[in-house]
This record gives C-alpha cells, structure tokens and sequence, in this order.
C-alpha cells in the first residue's frame, strides 16, 4: 500500500473520529459544563496525555526552533483552541445541523488560502469537489429543509470556527517541513492548553467527576474527539495538499448526523444519505 494510499486512509479516519465529538459533548451539556470549559478540557487533556506519551516514545517531538513559536503559536492558539472556543459556542446559539455546515465553510476556507499563499493549482477537479463537500455538508446538516435556527451571534461564532479550523491546514503545512508530525499535533495542544486556563470555570471542574458518565465521557471527548483525529489528521497531511485533506475530513458532519439517527434517535431522512454520497463522491474524486 503506497504512503498517499495510507494518507487517505488517514485523513478518512480522522473525519470519522471527530464526527463522534457530539457523543460525548451532549452528554457532558446535560452535566452542567459549559462551552467554555469543554473546549478547554480538549486542549488540556490532550496536551497533558501527548506530553507524556511522547516522552516515553519520541523524544524528538520536544525539538522546535524560534522561527517555528510563532507558527506553533498560531496553530495552538487560534485554530486548535479558537476552533474548539467557537465551535461550542456556535452550537449554544444554532441548531447542531447550522452549527455543522458552518464549521465545514473550512475546506472553502483552505482551498482559497492555498491557491493565495500554499500557491497550490485550483483544478476542475478539486474545484467540483469542493462544491459535492459543500452540498453534501448542506443536505447533511438539513439546511435546505428550512427549519433550522441560527442567531446573528450564532453565524459569527460558526464562521469563526470555520476560519480557524481550517487555518490548522495552513500553518502545519509550513511546520510539517520541518517538524514530525508527532511534534506539530503535540505543540499545537501545549499552546492551546497554555492559553485554555483563560476560559476555564473552576466551579464547573467538580462536575467532571460528579459521576463515573460524566468522567467516561470527558476521557472519550479527549481520546476520540480530540487526540486519535488530530494525531491522523497531522500525519494524513505529510503525503496530500491541505485543500484535499481539508475535504476530505469533511466526513465529519455525515458521522456525526448517523450517530443522532442511531444514537439518539434523530429523524432519518433522505437529505443524510445523499449528502454522504456526495461527500465520498468528492473523496473518491480527490483520490
């Protein structure tokens, strides 16, 4: 299997991982922590585990240069922690469909900024997959159906979840030159824990241990919807341009509207299912 194959393959698993994110943060919601402090236990818990982890088995994660702070600093703080901060807090003002589709304006995002700064060529291809990403994230989220709800506030927060989410792309495409992949994941998480502490509640923290449900949903907001996908999402990003990885990962919303139809219970429809298809039709057209 070639290493683009694997990369794929990577990126494909790091969309489904982040599209179980909602699992865990519905429930935590239900527990009394607020969008603050989840987007914090994100940074912080990752930060913590890859430190430690990394220290037992790759030292070499450790290494940066003083040229590479301000672009860790921009990966950690404004897309790492600044995607999380507003991604929660979108979903507090729209409806979790709205909340999705305007996360996922990133690929469009990315796209722009590659061809202005990465200088990658905008083909028809990519160009027509961009547009299945973008509707299949529409028909996923049921924004043609009408019924869904967003504040003026709500738009701002989702676009700005976007913008820094997709910015991840950008500066760990400059940092992957010259940094592992174990190591950009890994500075990206201890900036924005670094940062994280200035959104956080200190009365809300007890009720991460209130019960064995809410501590089992916190370690798997911080495992499977945090760590395993950026760790796949980085190192998917050393074989393929960042505007297809970006699609790619666009995967996300279709994931996260099965697990509200067979986890709880949501209306399936036919607008989920078509926009899946289009949304593997756009991966297999990037592959």
């Amino acid at each position: 299997m070639s290493k683009k194959t694997v990369a794929y393959l990577e990126l494909i698993a790091a969309g489904v991982s982040w599209g179980f994110i909602g699992l865990f943060t519905r429930h935590l919601s239900a527990a009394g922590i607020g969008a603050d402090n989840i987007a914090a236990l994100r940074c912080v818990g990752s930060a913590l585990f890859l430190a430690c982890f990394f220290a037992l088995t790759d030292r070499d994660a450790f290494r940066i240069t003083k040229k590479d702070i301000p672009l860790h600093f921009g990966n950690g703080v404004l897309s790492t922690l600044g995607s999380a901060y507003f991604y929660m807090y979108c979903q507090t003002e729209c409806s979790l469909a709205v909340a999705g589709i305007l996360l996922y304006t990133a690929p469009a995002v990315v796209v722009i900024l590659s061809v202005l700064i990465l200088k990658e060529p905008l083909t028809k291809s990519k160009s027509f997959a961009l547009f299945l990403t973008m509707l299949g994230c529409a028909l996923v989220s049921g924004f043609f159906g009408g019924e869904q709800s967003c504040t003026l506030l709500g738009l701002l927060y989702g676009l700005g979840s976007g913008i820094t989410y997709g910015l991840y792309s950008i500066f760990s495409h400059y940092l992957l030159r010259r940094n592992g992949a174990n190591g950009v994941t890994m500075w990206s998480y201890l900036f924005a824990a670094a940062a994280a502490p200035f959104l956080i509640h200190p009365d809300e923290i007890a009720l991460l241990w209130s019960s064995a449900s809410v501590a089992l949903n916190a370690v798997g907001l911080v495992f499977f919807g945090s760590l395993l996908p950026a760790l796949l999402y980085t190192k998917g990003m050393e074989h393929v341009e960042a505007s297809r990885a970006q699609m790619i990962v666009a995967l996300e919303p279709a994931v996260a509207a099965l697990v509200g139809i067979f986890v709880f219970g949501e209306p399936m429809s036919a607008a989920v299912f078509a926009g899946l298809g289009c949304i593997i039709a756009s991966i297999c057209i990037l592959r």
